[in-house]
């Protein structure tokens, strides 16, 4: 059973155009619609980390040097300036059961986005975690944003 927020965020993700959405995006929506019951980009993460069973959480490896040390509000700035000039790969978020069928067509770019966003989850889950191929993949996936935030601008639509 959902308890409000996250109906709210399986509504978010379902809506999107992508199959996999950045978590800062899933955050900010939520934060929009349910207020402070969204909670923290933190707390919103560990809960959906806690909930494999609704939500994929695909993590990109983390920075190579440890910033454990240093005060929580100070390191999530830190990660979210790495994430925002694409030093880093930001985590995405996935609804189970999502994924479009290999025989989806239509009009336009926003199937094909669709089935790669869907090929870049499947890699995903195919990579050994400890594998530096999981970044490249991560790396992807925020390409993908771009091409479909692209095709808005020059007026075709991502479908």
């Amino acid at each position: 059973m959902y308890d409000p927020v996250e109906r709210c965020a399986r509504d978010v993700l379902r809506s999107e155009a992508a199959l996999t959405i950045p978590l800062s995006r899933l955050h900010r929506a939520l934060v929009a619609e349910a207020g402070a019951a969204a909670g923290t980009y933190g707390q919103l993460r560990e809960r959906l980390r806690r909930s494999p069973d609704r939500y994929e959480l695909v993590e990109p490896p983390g920075l190579p040097w440890s910033v454990d040390g240093w005060p929580e509000a100070t390191r999530h700035a830190y990660q979210a300036e790495l994430h925002r000039v694409g030093v880093v790969a930001e985590p995405r978020v996935v609804l189970r059961g999502t994924s479009p069928p290999p025989s989806e067509v239509g009009a336009g770019l926003s199937p094909v986005l669709r089935r790669l966003d869907a090929t870049l989850l499947e890699l995903w889950s195919a990579v050994d975690a400890r594998s530096a191929d999981r970044a490249r993949v991560a790396e992807a996936m925020a390409r993908v944003d771009e091409l479909r935030t692209a095709a808005v601008r020059v007026g075709s639509g991502p479908g």
